[in-house]
Order: C-alpha cells, then structure tokens, then sequence
C-alpha cells in the first residue's frame, strides 16, 4: 500500500519540476570592432538593405548557443537616442524595454546598440 501511494507522489513531483528550462545572458558590446568580421559585414549589408517599413532589429546566429542582437541607428532614432535598454525573456520570446536617460558624457550616447546573448542551458 505505501507504494502505491509513493509511486504518485513522486510521478507528481517529478512533472512539477522544470526541466529544459533555458535561460539568457546579455553582454552588450560597445562597439563593432570587437565583432568578427563576417559579423560587422551582415550587420551593415542588412542596415544599408533595409526598406522604410523595417524595425532594424537584427540578429546573427553564431552557434547554437549565441548570437547577435542589433539595434540599428533607425531603431534607436525612432524610441530616442538617450535610453537605456532591458532585454527580457520569457520561454521563446524576447522583450525590449526602452528607458529614457539623461547622459552623463558624450561617449553613453551611440548610433547603434549590439548584444551578445548567450544561452544557458538548464537541466
């Protein structure tokens, strides 16, 4: 009788765990020099290609893993050039929260903002 009872509380157990679950780390790069090569070229050719109905949001998948976020200067001119960015996720999507700043010297205000995502695999 107790594993009868046992048996379901652990298959009840076992399917309240997550697993699979997956999470993100953002890096934002501060310039496209510290890209590869291939990388800076996709992301020009694409912003230079891009018609006027484009978000100018990219991405560039370098493995399974990682890959490139891109906000392009059109992007960044449509929400405002002084604002800070936060990424979030949530299971496959990604949210893009913009937050007005005022900047403190010159250099926090850029043409473009580009993120490396990495992939965390859980359990």
């Amino acid at each position: 009788m107790k594993k009868l009872f046992l048996l379901p509380l652990l298959l009840l157990f076992l399917t309240g765990c997550s697993f699979n679950k997956d999470g993100y780390n953002f890096t934002e790069i501060s310039s496209l020099d510290y890209l590869d090569d291939t990388v800076q070229e996709f992301f020009i050719r694409k912003e230079n290609s891009e018609d006027k109905n484009g978000k100018g949001i990219f991405t560039y998948k370098v493995s399974k893993d990682k890959f490139y976020l891109y906000l392009s200067p059109k992007y960044i001119a449509n929400n405002g050039k002084n604002f800070m960015i936060d990424v979030k996720t949530e299971k496959d999507s990604f949210d893009i929260y913009i937050t007005d700043f005022l900047p403190k010297e010159v250099d926090d205000i850029r043409e473009y903002r580009v993120y490396e995502v990495n992939i965390e695999k859980g359990i």
